[in-house]
């Protein structure tokens, strides 16, 4: 991110384009100036050149120096900073309904783990509302590692962005979900673990989003037990980034997380999806690879058998080219990186929690790795649904040469979410057969609704 220079230049535009609040930043790394504005956003101008940016435009740009006034010229633009309302088109969030329910998250909560003190973040969500049209959350708590009210005295910039970003972008997801930040002493493992393992225990709690980790290291195995539902709780499913440099993190690898890697997505200003790419620019690269420490589970062996498990498993827009906007110390911003997902993938959890609620079922849990949350994405896989659950992302390679390919991989998982199916089928709204393999050999199939399950049925 750039915060620089703001020497503000005089603009005169043509007829193909209008623009505002716009600003010149010039960057301390090349000393170029950068145009800067609500529509475009990290240009390196150069006098005389012309560009096509497919990913930030949808026609192209020229701008020509000409006696210390800039002119530009373009097309239909979209914007280079993706709104909440933009990543909601664009992943399928907008619509979802069960029986007649809007797909809100209402009656679940979502806990969050970071380190140190914000003092600011209850005033950057209600900003962050403001500013993008969403309502506030119906309860926004913020408590220690402990489960206290004392919270850490020392306060940490980096990490207030983290925890801007990851409560803002949580609930743009899931609006009408509770909100729970947990707030470690400091970001050693130990207290971000104690985070996780208090937040998993508060009372309604589906899903803890961590959006830290580090790399793997012997006897990580042994700390994997924070990572799991309490007894006679409801079942949290926990969801971690796997890092911004292409080396693989944990706790991502472990077992009961969902681990979730980074793309770049391209969209049109509308927020209809275009494509992605696997995640590798000049910001960094999502992590994936194998692992050297955890035990393959079985949920993956339908997608890879090395005998350890893998990361991700699943993806989300995280690249610096195509960030996301955000409310930081309460001015308007940009970030990116894998933890713009972990948080959204929390949320879009808590959507399917609100479905299996309103069924009568219990919450989905990542720590039971034969019938929770794992196997039912992994079992998608091989299926006729795959491709409507999930975005499957072909191209590119990380930062470490992990490839994106047809299916599952290294790079970017089983893909992103189209969340118009994949939430109703974490709702257990749709079923998929017993055998997923079986169904390749089927020529015809009938779906009987049956309540509010599919049930399929075999070839007539």
């Amino acid at each position: 991110m750039l915060r620089l220079g703001s020497r503000i230049i005089e603009f005169r535009m043509n007829q193909w384009g209008f623009f505002s609040d716009l600003e010149i930043w010039f960057s301390t790394i090349t000393g170029n100036p950068i145009i800067h504005c609500a529509s475009v956003c990290g240009l390196e101008a150069q006098a005389g050149r012309d560009l096509s940016i497919s990913r930030f435009y949808e026609g192209p740009v020229r701008y020509l120096a000409l006696g210390g006034t800039i002119v530009l010229a373009c097309g239909a633009i979209a914007n280079a900073t993706y709104t909440p309302a933009q990543i909601r088109a664009a992943y399928g969030f907008n619509g979802i309904s069960f029986n007649g329910t809007s797909a809100t998250g209402a009656g679940e909560t979502i806990a969050i783990v970071e380190a140190y003190y914000n003092p600011t973040i209850k005033t950057a969500l209600s900003t962050s509302d403001a500013t993008y049209g969403l309502i506030n959350p119906p309860s926004f708590a913020i408590e220690n590692e402990s489960g206290g009210s004392a919270l850490p005295k020392v306060t940490n910039s980096t990490w207030s962005l983290e925890s801007d970003l990851d409560v803002e972008w949580a609930h743009a997801i899931a609006p009408k979900a509770n909100i729970v930040l947990v707030e470690a002493t400091n970001s050693q493992f130990s207290n971000l673990e104690a985070g996780a393992a208090e937040a998993a225990s508060i009372a309604g709690v589906c899903a803890v989003s961590m959006s830290w980790g580090g790399l793997e290291y012997t006897g990580e195995i042994s700390k994997d037990f924070n990572f799991t539902t309490p007894a006679n709780h409801q079942g949290v499913a926990f969801v971690a980034c796997t890092g911004d440099s292409g080396s693989p993190w944990w706790p991502a690898f472990a077992p009961s997380v969902l681990a979730v890697g980074g793309t770049a997505l391209n969209l049109q200003s509308s927020g209809a999806y275009i494509s992605e790419t696997a995640w590798n620019d000049s910001g960094g690269s999502g992590g994936g690879g194998i692992s050297t420490q955890e035990a393959e589970p079985d949920y993956q062996r339908t997608v890879q058998g090395s005998g350890y498990r893998s990361e991700p498993d699943v993806s989300y827009d995280a690249a610096k080219s195509t960030p996301m906007a955000a409310i930081v110390g309460g001015q308007s911003d940009y970030v990116d990186g894998t933890s713009c997902g972990a948080p959204q993938w929390a949320g879009l959890i808590a959507l399917a929690d609100q479905g299996r609620a309103l069924a009568g079922l219990g919450s989905l849990n990542s720590s039971d790795l034969t019938g929770g949350l794992m196997p039912m994405l992994y079992d998608l896989y091989d299926t006729p649904y795959y491709d409507d659950a999930f975005n499957d992302v072909m191209s590119g390679t990380t930062g470490t040469g992990q490839a994106a390919s047809v299916g599952y991989d290294t790079a970017t998982g089983l893909g992103t979410p189209k969340a118009g199916f994949l939430v109703p089928y974490l709702a257990d709204e749709i079923a998929i057969p017993e055998t997923p393999s079986a169904w390749a050999a089927l020529p015809v199939l009938v779906i009987f609704i049956i309540g509010r399950r599919a049930s399929r049925v075999a070839p007539v």
